[in-house]
């Protein structure tokens, strides 16, 4: 039949038939990715790509490459993603910035954040636009504190907040000092916000909350006292600019914190219910913070068994979402720690791996 694939039977066969071929090769390549161009192309980019790359059309390989890196990314299949996306700049050095951006996106992806970073600076060194500069090192400083290069990390994220006027406490007690008076401010503001979308704010705007958020998650498990006061300066932000997505991820995280220093879960379980409205939230990213927060809060009643399922039911909304590497191995920890105090090795031991 037409779709029928053939193989040689003995593998000797196989090189005698391409050891005669090889002067035709590139030609016999040529004209198999011309037959195959027109009904595989879109459903087997990678498998006709190959051909025209062996046919000697790098440009026209690349191409079909950088498709088939696309398809394995909306299949969460990272890692093939970066290799495709390598092979195509590697073919095609000269090809757009859009493409080294999905590189650096795939890196990101597959928990490779020193990778990721590195393609980012590279990009924001080139990048015309000053906004543009802005969110690219927003995401090497977000990619290197996450993925513990604190002190690289901690270099691009003070030249960021130098960009957006806002101060990096440089000693313990400042820290200290700054964390008591953003939380005041909350007390004295509370926590509602008027939800809207993005667009009314500007790309400084937008970009000032995102780089406190990287501040606030990269510090958080490291550098306490500084993390939190990060935090809540991008609470504080998040609710003022009322952008949905970001007042309810800053309300889930701000959950976290108070829940993590002990005695006022009730207070923690009224910024999930800021956050959510007391109605289930649609945005699977979101809805793994919330049942984030519900596990962090009883992880820390000692309530083990309820802060295990949480953390569970928080890496399965995760395993939906891109770029959550950070958001994943943390919920990993506490539903591995909850399991040590419910003494339940056995299953541990079995997870760990």
């Amino acid at each position: 039949a037409r779709r029928d694939s053939v193989e040689p039977f003995h593998d000797r066969t196989r090189r005698t038939v391409t050891a005669r071929a090889a002067e035709r090769k590139p030609d016999l390549h040529r004209k198999l990715a011309i037959a195959l161009e027109a009904t595989d192309a879109d459903t087997q980019p990678m498998f006709v790509g190959e051909h025209w790359e062996q046919a000697g059309e790098p440009a026209r390989a690349a191409a079909l490459y950088a498709r088939a890196g696309d398809r394995a990314t909306e299949a969460f299949a990272f890692e093939r993603a970066v290799k495709l996306y390598e092979r195509c700049l590697a073919l095609a050095p000269e090809m757009s910035a859009s493409l080294r951006v999905k590189l650096g996106d795939a890196y990101a992806n597959a928990g490779r954040g020193r990778e990721a970073a590195d393609v980012y600076l590279a990009l924001a060194r080139e990048a015309k636009v000053a906004a543009d500069a802005l969110d690219l090192e927003q995401k090497a400083a977000h990619q290197l504190l996450r993925g513990g290069h604190i002190d690289d990390g901690m270099v691009v994220l003070e030249r960021l907040l130098a960009s957006v006027d806002i101060d990096l406490p440089k000693t313990p007690r400042r820290a200290l000092a700054s964390l008591a008076w953003r939380r005041t401010r909350v007390r004295m503001r509370g926590t509602k916000f008027k939800p809207r979308d993005e667009s009314p704010l500007s790309r400084e705007e937008l970009a000032r909350i995102d780089v406190v958020w990287s501040a606030a998650c990269g510090l958080s498990m490291t550098d306490w006292i500084r993390g939190a006061s990060f935090q809540t300066l991008n609470l504080i932000l998040s609710l003022q600019a009322g952008e949905t997505f970001r007042a309810r991820r800053a309300l889930l995280l701000e959950a976290c914190h108070v829940a993590a220093s002990g005695g006022a879960s009730a207070r923690a379980l009224a910024l999930v219910e800021a956050a959510t409205g007391g109605e289930q939230l649609e945005d699977p990213y979101l809805r793994g913070w919330e049942y984030f927060a519900r596990g962090y809060i009883a992880y820390f009643r000692g309530n083990w068994r309820k802060g295990f399922e949480a953390a569970e039911q928080a890496d399965v909304m995760f395993s939906g979402c891109a770029n959550v590497v950070w958001e994943r191995d943390t919920v990993h920890a506490l539903s591995h720690w909850a399991q040590v105090y419910l003494g339940s090795l056995k299953t541990l031991g079995q997870m760990l791996p």
